[in-house]
């Protein structure tokens, strides 16, 4: 079994952690979201080792972090074996993000002595905490598959990129969240995003104090909202697949 990883410390840098997924036999997506400023473009860096510790990084790939995709970033680990267990960061300037730990899918049609899974869905942060993510955290697991509904936003007042993004923010800030991620990668299922305009549309005669008339859509607008936010490179870690 893989190295344990070392206790959480949240990072200023990277304010949502990192999180893997999609893992195939030689290969898995890395994620994170650095909190850099305004329309500035940033350089980051992400790393692959065999020990927890860093001491044997195996491959290291450079990438740009872009405002016009909120700063998140993918990177592509390729190169890996199969059935194995790997660490990852990232480093953004001077900071090094908390590190994460995966492991690949085994080859198909090979012999595996055990796998764990955990499922998941339907997580609405408004009136719980994520004890759920915290029990999973703490186990031994090799993947985490996410059936959908990774955010909630029938709050009226989710109906530009904008706000999906804001939205995601909240979301992955909340620690035992982030500390499920790190776990494990995640296998994320298909998203419903034809379906989001359709579950919303109860709300938009919904006003919430504060919440001006002018800003609800019309059905079109928010089926365009909603669909951005799905193809969005922030709206979720590996592939753009996890948060359904």
């Amino acid at each position: 079994r893989p190295q344990a990883l070392p206790p959480y410390r949240p990072v200023a840098a990277f304010p949502e952690g990192v999180l893997s997924g999609s893992p195939l036999p030689t290969a898995v997506v890395l994620w994170t979201r650095v909190a850099a400023e305004g329309h500035e473009v940033v350089d980051v860096v992400a790393e692959v080792a065999r020990t927890a510790d860093f001491a044997d990084v195996i491959a290291t790939k450079r990438t740009e972090a872009r405002p016009a995709e909120d700063h998140c970033v993918h990177v592509d680990a390729t190169g890996l074996e199969p059935g194995t267990w790997y660490f990852y960061r990232f480093r953004y300037g001077q900071a090094t993000s908390r590190s994460g730990r995966l492991r690949t899918a085994p080859e198909p049609g090979s012999p595996s002595e055990r796998l764990r899974f955990a499922f998941c869905s339907c997580q609405q942060i408004n009136a719980s905490i994520y004890v759920a993510h915290a029990a999973m955290a703490a186990e031994d697991l090799d993947f985490v598959v996410h059936y959908g509904d990774y955010i909630y936003v029938s709050d009226g007042g989710t109906v530009t990129l904008d706000d999906y993004r804001r939205r995601h923010r909240l979301y992955k800030t909340d620690p035992m969240l982030q500390a499920a991620h790190a776990r494990a990668p995640a296998l994320p299922a298909k998203a419903q995003a034809p379906r989001l305009h359709q579950r919303h549309r109860s709300h938009l005669s919904f006003h919430p104090p504060g919440l001006r008339r002018s800003r609800q859509p019309a059905a079109g607008g928010l089926r365009a909202a909603a669909r951005a936010a799905c193809r969005d490179p922030r709206r979720a870690g590996p592939a753009g697949a996890v948060a359904a």
